[in-house]
């Protein structure tokens, strides 16, 4: 329903007689007679046209004398945790269906008879029907509420801090400000809770083992391919040795002894590697290389953890060294330590200060899928901050919900802070829902009758003036106002409303 504050009717009667409100000369024994008339008209052009947005369909169990009583319990409306249904005042009843008029365009409409206890539905209904009907017409006041009156049940108030009308819902209230902030069905109070990431999302690694690296030596290839000759020539050269010699370096320093063979032209290759084969494993063998000679290919391997550089030569003259043929078959690769993943950690903190009895603690978490995933809590009168928590984290444990298989979750009792730890990243926001206040109800003014009803006042005021001619025009464009309110609709409800509805004479509704 379109609504509008009650202060901008009671203001526009004002002005139409002249006065300003915003400035102060507005005075409260003004006010309360317009008040008045403004509720009289809301009586009188309510129920005068089947408004579509003041319609309200609503399921019921007839009772065993087929009635659905006038102030009935609907059975299609959920109520909020720890709240009951309402129950609803019916007025003007249009239809009344066999089946949920919303599922099917079939007519399933039902003959209906009103009596003083409620609505006759007839005798072929099941076990629910459906009906079709217009609330009670809301009470309005210009009188401003007032700390030391006691207000009974139905009594109504105005408050000039927030500009509405309010219903008390029970007897005996007294001190109790309806300008205080409260939920209401279209007046929804939320304040944000306090969250942080305190611990932020890592995955981890598994690590890797240590690769060795290889090197294998070619004992009869000089560098760039070059054979050499089988057995190796020997020394022809007078104070000159025809000598294979390999060492091994680590960080640029040699280590192990050099290996050396002498050629005499009889040493084959295979006799060649057999001997610097030997003599590596001697000397490297204890700072932990694998020598591994091959006499069928005259190669050498050698491998160990570490980043070594090899320098075989091959001694042909006095000042002619040649580097002989090597190859790395496998590089070093360091050992690389496992990483644990580190969880990431939302915090929720709360004081005793954000604890109402009735408001709905929500927590929604939101997945890198940009889903929602939701919980809630409503306190409850004995509970504080502690049992809010635990309350929030329940609920958590109790879902049905996949997501929250994978949240973790503590209490701080001492800072009043739950943590929330999740193995993916997801985001966190919570809010407070503040409870329907337990005394007073909001009564919202509907926008599709505020042009008529203020027209109307204005004559009501006129006549009482003695201004009757003035008064009679005014109350004869009431029925102009009502159909320009008519055509602001331009669709047509489904299903229809009712045939009842009545013309308007120029002076009387």
């Amino acid at each position: 329903m379109r609504k509008l504050l009650f202060r901008e009717v009671l203001w526009g009667v004002a002005y139409k007689l002249g006065l300003d409100p915003e400035q102060g000369n507005f005075l409260t024994n003004q006010a309360i007679p317009i008040g008045t008339y403004i509720d009289q008209w809301v009586r009188r052009v309510y129920d005068g046209r089947d408004w579509p947005e003041l319609v309200l369909t609503h399921e019921f169990a007839p009772d065993a004398n087929h009635i659905v009583r006038w102030d009935a319990i609907p059975l299609d409306i959920v109520p909020a945790p720890n709240t009951t249904v309402p129950t609803l005042q019916i007025g003007r009843v249009l239809k009344v269906y066999l089946v949920d008029p919303g599922t099917t365009d079939a007519p399933v409409a039902a003959h209906f008879t009103l009596r003083d206890s409620g609505i006759h539905v007839g005798h072929e209904h099941g076990s629910a029907v459906w009906v079709r009907y217009m609330m009670l017409p809301p009470r309005f006041t210009a009188e401003t509420w007032l700390a030391g009156r006691t207000y009974q049940t139905g009594d109504v108030t105005y408050s000039y801090q927030t500009g509405d009308c309010y219903k008390s819902k029970s007897n005996g209230n007294s001190g109790h400000d309806p300008s205080q902030s409260f939920s209401s069905e279209d007046q929804i109070v939320s304040i944000p809770l306090l969250t942080e990431t305190t611990v932020n999302l890592s995955p981890g690694s598994p690590g890797s083992p240590e690769v060795s690296k290889i090197i294998r030596l070619f004992v009869g290839q000089i560098a760039g391919g070059a054979a050499i000759a089988n057995p190796p020539p020997a020394d022809t050269t007078p104070g000159s040795l025809w000598t294979y010699r390999i060492q091994v370096f680590e960080d640029e320093v040699q280590v192990g002894t050099n290996a050396d063979v002498v050629t005499d032209g009889i040493k084959t290759l295979a006799t060649i590697t057999t001997s610097l084969g030997t003599q590596l494993t001697a000397s490297l063998g204890p700072l932990g290389y694998t020598v591994t000679a091959n006499t069928t290919a005259f190669t050498i391997d050698l491998e160990k953890g570490f980043d070594f550089t090899l320098f075989p030569v091959y001694v042909a003259a006095p000042f002619t060294a040649l580097q002989l043929q090597q190859q790395q078959l496998q590089a070093f690769v360091a050992e690389v330590a496992p990483i644990a993943p580190v969880r990431q950690v939302i915090t929720l903190s709360l004081t005793n200060d954000q604890v109402q009895e009735g408001s709905q603690y929500i927590l929604n978490f939101k997945d890198t899928s940009g889903n929602n995933h939701t919980i809630s809590y409503t306190a409850l009168s004995s509970d504080g901050a502690i049992q809010i928590l635990s309350g929030l984290i329940d609920a958590i444990a109790a879902s049905t919900d996949p997501f929250f298989l994978d949240v973790q979750s503590s209490i701080d009792s001492t800072t009043l802070v739950a943590s929330f730890s999740t193995g993916t990243a997801v985001s966190l926001s919570a809010e407070m829902i503040l409870p329907g206040s337990p005394w007073w109800e909001l009564v919202r003014f509907p926008r599709v009758i505020a042009e008529q009803v203020m027209r109307g006042a204005y004559a009501d005021l006129l006549k009482e003036w003695g201004q009757a001619d003035k008064a009679g025009a005014e109350e004869g464009a009431v029925p102009a106002e009502q159909a320009v309110s008519e055509v602001e609709f331009t669709s047509t409800p489904n299903p229809p409303l009712t045939g009842q509805q009545r013309q308007l004479s120029r002076y009387k509704i």
